[in-house]
């Protein structure tokens, strides 16, 4: 039995920068991760590039995409950059083994195949029966979030597909379509050997079996053969209902910091990761969430009312794309060409 001043259960982004901000502070911190290898998570991987000003190198970088696609009622919208790359993708395993060793090399203490089991007031019992003490705990492990279970906290999530085949595909695409997906969406997002192709969708729509079953439509009808892909499944919690709770906290995912609209969930993570461990070496700090969770907020009351009125989430998407459109207008000077095919 060892007891540390924090511990976090989950290595994720969200986990991996609260250990390193904590641990660089003189703090004695653990993580607890479930799984065999820090890293890899079901999705797409999408990274905007305000992601690669939070210290993530550029380098992990997969490929830069200058041109989003974004297709809705049989029309494919063009949002066009030639300033700077409006998406990337990147590759979760190696995010994750990056921010694995320097959150090590400040001098955290990172466990693989370390399911937890109990959390108790000031302990927590892993599957081999090995008990860790803490001052503080962190849970930073994701949608299905054990922590936040003990906390008796409700979640609110969408439901998401995907296969990584081995298929080349030159550009980043959305696919809007209302009848399979909701308020959600299907994409395709390429990397430099393989490309992610799945589905997200708010299950007051539809069930997880009716969702495998249109996204298995819509990839017959896109032509996409996905013979012998292993099909992958996640949670996506996005429903917030408050990051502190006596001596335990929670982040990232497991918090509900993520968009309820696109599923985005790795810049708040690190944003929450960092605030959250922070506020754990002052007591007095004040963490600056406040724009996600307006946005968290917002974004919730909008499903809401999407996922019951299908014309208004067409109207919605459109005006989406125009202030795509225009954002990238103005930040690109008037320069890029838009088109609608």
């Amino acid at each position: 039995m060892e007891k540390f001043e924090v511990i976090i259960v989950g290595a994720g982004p969200a986990g991996l920068r609260a250990a390193k901000v904590l641990a660089e502070a003189g703090k004695k911190v653990l993580v607890l991760e479930k799984n065999p290898v820090v890293g890899p998570k079901i999705c797409a991987g999408g990274a905007f590039p305000k992601i690669f000003q939070q210290g993530i190198p550029d380098d992990l970088i997969e490929r830069k995409f200058n041109l989003l696609k974004i297709h809705l009622d049989g029309r494919t919208y063009e949002i066009k950059s030639k300033k700077d790359y409006l998406l990337s993708t990147i590759d979760r395993g190696k995010l994750g083994q990056w921010m694995a060793k320097e959150a090590e090399k400040a001098g955290a203490k990172i466990l693989i195949n370390s399911r937890v089991i109990l959390i108790e007031k000031n302990k927590v019992i892993l599957e081999n029966n090995d008990v860790f003490y803490f001052d503080y705990l962190i849970g930073a492990d994701g949608g299905a979030s054990l922590v936040r279970k003990y906390l008796n906290l409700p979640i609110k999530f969408a439901l998401c597909y995907q296969y990584t085949l081995p298929q080349y595909f030159e550009n980043l695409e959305v696919f809007y379509e209302s009848k399979l997906f909701g308020a959600g969406y299907g994409w395709i997002f390429p990397y430099k050997k393989f490309t992610k192709i799945g589905c997200g969708s708010e299950l007051k729509f539809h069930n997880g079996n009716q969702l495998k079953e249109n996204f298995h439509s819509w990839l017959k009808k896109m032509g996409i053969n996905y013979d012998g892909a292993k099909l992958e499944g996640q949670i996506i919690n996005y429903e917030y209902r408050g990051y502190r709770f006596g001596n335990m906290f929670l982040i990232g995912e497991a918090a509900g910091f993520v968009s309820g609209l696109s599923g985005a969930g790795i810049y708040p993570g690190l944003i929450s990761g960092q605030e959250i461990a922070r506020k754990i070496l002052n007591s007095k700090y004040r963490p600056k969430i406040t724009p996600m969770l307006i946005s968290q907020k917002l974004q919730e009351k909008v499903l809401d009312v999407l996922n019951l009125n299908q014309t208004l989430l067409k109207y919605f998407i459109k005006i989406m794309i125009l202030y795509l459109f225009f954002s990238n207008l103005f930040l690109n000077l008037f320069k890029n060409p838009f088109s609608k095919r």
